[in-house]
């Protein structure tokens, strides 16, 4: 029987968003699920006790930043977000038990959902990514979001030279982004995986987590 060893622990509340999956960073074994959605004008006070004015009065502006490479050097990374929404949604998270049998203690907060236009830009080319984002809050002066690259699609030149992607069967990589008060940071990072060979009982599947950027 294929054995699994998974080298990567993913941290964070993962929130179902009820259509694409979720959204919200990776979590083993468990999520956190959206048990009920009211969507709130900008100008009205939510359930978390400040408006969604207030969320896009902190995240919509250039952020500049810069990004540091994990193998060295740093270039000058913006991160332009714009929004047309007139309202944001509250989601009342709880833990929602995936029959996994794998008992994690989180606390499923519950947050404020705002979608969003991301431009992640860098001065050195790398990157130059325009990305749908779904920013959740859950205090006024902090929004967060998960994005999976697209490694085949990026606009940018950046390419995977941290791990050898022929060495792997596949190579994924995901930004984690936090935007508060002192502006943008976050970061890139991949995880390379081996899935093993269903044929050999005594293959195993791996993942392995490397860095590529901070910011």
């Amino acid at each position: 029987m294929l054995s699994l060893l998974i080298t990567m622990v993913a941290v964070g509340c993962m929130v179902d968003d009820g259509d694409s999956g979720q959204s919200g960073e990776e979590n083993a074994g468990a999520m956190c699920d959206a048990v009920a959605t009211a969507d709130y004008p900008f100008a009205e006070s939510t359930p978390l006790g400040f408006t969604g004015q207030q969320v896009a009065d902190l995240v919509v502006a250039e952020h500049a930043s810069t990004l540091s490479w994990a193998k060295g050097g740093d270039t000058a990374l913006t991160v332009a977000i714009t929004t047309s929404a007139t309202s944001i949604t509250w989601r009342d998270n709880e833990y929602l038990d995936d029959g996994s049998g794998i008992e994690i203690a989180m606390d499923c907060a519950d947050d404020l959902m705002l979608p969003v236009q991301a431009v992640f830009t860098t001065a050195d080319g790398a990157f130059a990514e325009t990305w749908a984002l779904e920013l959740s809050s859950v205090a006024v002066d902090a929004a967060s979001a998960y994005q999976e690259l697209d490694l085949d699609a990026l606009s940018g030149t950046y390419t995977v030279t941290e791990v050898d992607p022929a060495d792997f069967d596949s190579v994924r990589a995901s930004l984690d982004l936090e935007i508060g008060a002192a502006g943008a940071s976050g970061v890139v990072s991949g995880q390379a995986e081996e899935s093993g060979d269903s044929a050999d009982p005594d293959s195993t599947a791996s993942a392995s987590a490397f860095d590529i950027a901070s910011f």
